[in-house]
């Protein structure tokens, strides 16, 4: 089940958060949903960067119900951890892309080490 807008498609159980502290953990934005909202999240996810492990700022969230996904939904520009949070649907991930593969250079590169 989705909705489209604008020729995306969205995933109605599941919300993009951005704004984030970079202190922000998982359970803090679980907390954060039931506390104000008193929804609890199926899943939470803080995407951290590959090399430094240091959260980017942004995650996703899951939910049983699109209700659930509504109310979050709601919090979106309220104070969480002294940064307006940004709450919207989640765009749907096309199954047809590949996702980025960043390999390191080898001998075959075109392009020379350093």
């Amino acid at each position: 089940m989705s909705y489209e807008t604008s020729e995306k498609k969205y995933d109605p159980l599941k919300v993009f958060i951005g704004n984030l502290s970079y202190q922000a953990t998982d359970d803090d934005i679980m907390n954060f949903f039931k506390e104000k909202a008193d929804v609890d999240a199926k899943s939470v996810r803080i995407l951290h960067d590959r090399e430094t492990n240091r959260s980017r700022g942004y995650g996703f969230a899951e939910f049983e119900t699109a209700e659930q996904s509504s109310a979050v939904q709601a919090l979106n520009g309220m104070d969480f951890m002294g940064r307006q949070i940004k709450i919207t649907p989640a765009e749907q991930r096309d199954a047809t892309k590949k996702p980025f593969n960043k390999r390191p250079f080898d001998n075959n590169s075109r392009r020379s080490s350093y």
